[in-house]
């Protein structure tokens, strides 16, 4: 499995959109490693948004777009994405 399918399971695991892609530890590792400078589930914005409950605001598709190629989605003019950029001072995800 590669490093990028890891994140985006990773990430979808952690915002309740799969129940068993990975072992959790695994996940919690990955997460930890990653993506918790960051993020956090619940615990408010750092400089990527709090991702609890990330899955009603966007859907599937549109998180495993974002999180393989972000400035790609950006750059397609997607409003949600601009705004992310904007509230991150202008910090943009690296692509997993």
């Amino acid at each position: 499995m590669t490093l990028r399918r890891i994140c985006c399971l990773s990430l979808l695991m952690l915002s309740g959109f799969l129940t068993s892609a990975l072992p959790a530890q695994e996940t919690a590792q990955y997460f930890r490693q990653n993506c918790f400078s960051c993020h956090t589930i619940g615990g408010g914005k750092l400089t990527g948004p709090d991702l609890k409950g990330i899955t009603s605001r966007r859907d599937r598709d549109w998180l495993v777009d974002f999180i393989l190629d972000p400035i790609s989605v950006i750059a397609g003019g997607d409003a949600y994405a601009e705004q992310l950029v904007e509230e991150s001072n202008g910090v943009i995800m690296p692509a997993l």
